[in-house]
């Protein structure tokens, strides 16, 4: 059995085949355009990040850091360069070449000379706790003493959890 169909339908169907076609053709030029945009994107994302960490890495030359990579494992060893994308370490005299694409936080570690600053805090908040005691209270001797300890041990606990720690710098 055939079907005959007049003109007007004809010219219907081949319409709508054609605006099918052209709305096919333009969504996969849409989506096409979104996944090169994103590469180029990410492109620009890598470059950037590649400046700010050679920016930030100047610093740090012969500084003794960790790197905490994205499966959780950590290297550690003296800085001492940025070269083709990946970090130079020193670590018991081998050289370690880690990229920085798996590295995901940098911490730099404590310093003996950060100590100095815990040690100022103490002397300076046991000081100020004295000088308190002594003027407000009208203190003398072993008080004033046993005021400037306390405040000794208040002020090196305060040093310690804020200025003896390792500094954190996020790569990702």
């Amino acid at each position: 059995m055939v079907i005959r169909v007049g003109k007007s339908v004809r010219g219907k169907l081949y319409k709508v085949t054609i605006f099918s076609l052209i709305v096919l053709l333009l969504g996969s030029i849409e989506l096409f355009a979104q996944y090169k945009q994103n590469r180029i994107e990410n492109d620009d994302v890598l470059q950037a990040r590649i400046i700010r960490i050679k920016r930030m890495s100047e610093p740090w030359r012969n500084q003794n850091v960790e790197l905490r990579m994205i499966d959780s494992i950590i290297h550690s060893g003296k800085f001492l360069v940025i070269n083709k994308g990946a970090f130079h370490l020193d670590s018991n005299g081998r050289l370690k070449t880690i990229p920085f694409a798996n590295v995901e936080t940098l911490i730099l570690k404590r310093k003996k000379r950060d100590l100095l600053i815990v040690g100022l805090a103490s002397v300076g908040v046991g000081g100020l706790i004295a000088a308190g005691a002594s003027l407000g209270f009208n203190a003398e001797g072993s008080e004033v003493s046993i005021a400037a300890l306390t405040g000794s041990v208040i002020g090196f606990t305060i040093g310690w959890k804020h200025f003896y720690k390792d500094f954190s710098i996020s790569i990702k």
